[in-house]
């Protein structure tokens, strides 16, 4: 069975600021009760995307693919590491008073990071090569392990052969992270603002400017650090920057990066769409 459904699950503590997130997301999808089914850019497309909060200890992805394959979201170093870069933790409701000026156009992606120091997790690893033949796995082009599941159709999945012409959202990214112990989601949304606008209207993030987006660190009851990724909108999907370096994860598998010969549309970025 391939990779139907994607869900980040939160521990229930009976906060507002889970009822706030759960709303707040429920933007870019349909809230039923304490979770939120966020939409997809065209619905034949899979795995299908959650957040949820529930009967958990810590926070979580599953990946239901046929069974359950869960990771638990925590660091597991047995270090702790302080980020180098310099920002502050800004309450949910403030957020919202703020984004409120601009409209909400579309949700990217959304995703986690876990601390790792020495290359890729060992948890992340393993669910490569448990799903490597069930969803549409990419490695990102330029090495860093910022893992991504595109959004694809049963066909596309089975045969690996992609139409680039499409939007394919919300996509889903797993980071392995060496620079700081605390683990991190992330929502990454777009917004109708140019970026310079952005930047100044939340001086507490980290701002981007090469991917032109600022990411804002909010106020939180977990062991971990929850981000809105927020940037301008653009009108075509940076995911076909990994066309001509396509990594599909068997070759890996199979010993070592065998990537496929293919004929590249250009070097394209969110940058330059």
């Amino acid at each position: 069975m391939l990779l139907n459904e994607i869900q980040l699950v939160l521990p229930k503590l009976g906060t507002d600021f889970e009822s706030g997130l759960i709303k707040f997301l429920g933007a870019f999808g349909e809230v039923d009760g304490e979770s939120v089914t966020f939409a997809k850019s065209d619905e034949k497309l899979m795995p299908t995307m959650k957040l949820a909060v529930g009967d958990v200890d810590v926070p979580k992805a599953d990946f239901h693919a046929g069974e359950e394959n869960s990771i638990d979201i925590v660091n597991t170093t047995g270090q702790e590491r302080q980020s180098p870069y310099q920002y502050r933790y800004l309450e949910l409701d403030e957020f919202m008073r703020r984004i409120g000026q601009y409209d909400l156009t579309y949700l990217d992606h959304i995703g986690f990071d876990l601390p790792w120091f020495n290359g890729v997790h060992p948890e992340i690893i393993k669910l490569r090569e448990k799903l490597t033949n069930k969803w549409l796995y990419y490695l990102y082009p330029t090495g860093e392990n910022w893992d991504f599941v595109i959004p694809g159709t049963d066909d596309e999945i089975v045969s690996k052969n992609i139409n680039y012409k499409i939007i394919r959202r919300p996509k889903f990214e797993i980071v392995s992270i060496d620079y700081v112990s605390k683990p991190l989601i992330q929502f990454d949304f777009r917004v109708d603002a140019k970026y310079e606008k952005i930047v100044k209207l939340f001086p507490e993030a980290i701002p981007d400017d090469f991917n032109k987006n600022v990411w804002i660190y909010l106020k939180n009851p977990y062991d971990i650090d929850i981000c809105f990724v927020v940037g301008k909108s653009y009108k075509l999907d940076w995911y076909k920057f990994i066309y001509w370096s396509i990594i599909i994860l068997e070759n890996m598998l199979e010993g070592g990066y065998n990537a496929q010969s293919r004929k590249s549309p250009g070097n394209i970025s969110e940058n330059g769409l």
